[in-house]
């Protein structure tokens, strides 16, 4: 198999259907879309079911609600395929995105990681805009492109093997910059794409909307480990960024715990 599609789904009724229909809808002629039903509460146990049914493509795992992590992670427990990307189930993914990028990774066998852009559903700014380069190695990409400031996991595809003794953090905030430095530890070259594929939604219970000490802490956590894991040093080319939004977070996290600010 080529391509698995894992997509957590937790209390998403109202755009479930939008996010399977985008991914089913790509031009991979030999893929699986494995749907975590996370303990759900309303009705996507059911949508689920029911993509299963009328689709063989797709396949279903019910669990207790253990959060976003532990349903990525279940999912790649089970993946079949020879590359792997993620799909939140609020988001979607544009026509036509997936083969190009498969095309990339099937012809540059050193290649393990390929990130595509990402905008928003309303046109705001680009939450990430991409040349279409590939990076020699795995720290060229961390350092040329500021890879902390959009760390995401659904904005990727992977060859399969990188996750090898590789998981997200459960229970963790941040989870995405927390194993991206792993993964490229288990990477030789990135290749990027100026090709925007993943559209982005606001959710009003989402992680970026959760502006709290706890939040800010988890963050600040995770960039810490990035640094270090990554060795980035002040002196390196663009690495100051990185040092710099970690005396931002301290910052932030005064304002929010001591001083009462919202922000």
């Amino acid at each position: 198999m080529m391509l698995s599609v894992i997509i957590p789904v937790y209390n998403v009724e109202g755009t479930l259907d939008r996010c399977v229909e985008s991914v089913l809808g790509q031009d991979v002629p030999d893929m699986e879309v494995v749907l975590v039903d996370d303990g759900s509460t309303d009705a996507c146990g059911r949508l689920c079911d029911e993509w299963a049914a009328k689709d063989g493509r797709v396949r279903v795992i019910h669990q207790r609600n253990m959060g976003l992590s532990a349903a990525r992670n279940a999912g790649l427990d089970v993946a079949g395929g020879r590359y792997v990307t993620f799909v939140d189930s609020d988001d979607y993914i544009m026509p036509d995105t997936y083969m190009p990028l498969l095309d990339l990774l099937e012809g540059r066998q050193d290649v393990d990681i390929v990130e595509f852009g990402m905008k928003h559903e309303c046109d705001r700014r680009l939450p990430v805009e991409l040349d279409d380069r590939v990076y020699g190695s795995a720290r060229d990409y961390w350092l040329d492109t500021m890879a902390w400031n959009h760390a995401y996991a659904c904005n990727k595809i992977y060859r399969a093997w990188v996750f090898a003794g590789l998981r997200f953090a459960p229970g963790r905030l941040f989870e995405d910059i927390l194993l991206l430095p792993h993964l490229l530890r288990n990477t030789k070259c990135v290749a990027t794409t100026g090709r925007v594929g993943y559209v982005y939604c606001d959710s009003p219970g989402g992680i970026s909307n959760d502006v709290s000490v706890v939040s800010l802490s988890q963050l600040l956590r995770a960039e810490l480990h990035a640094l270090i894991l990554m060795r980035t040093m002040p002196w390196q080319r663009n690495a100051w960024n990185l040092y710099r939004a970690i005396c931002c977070r301290v910052y932030d996290i005064i304002r929010v715990g001591v001083l009462g600010i919202r922000i």
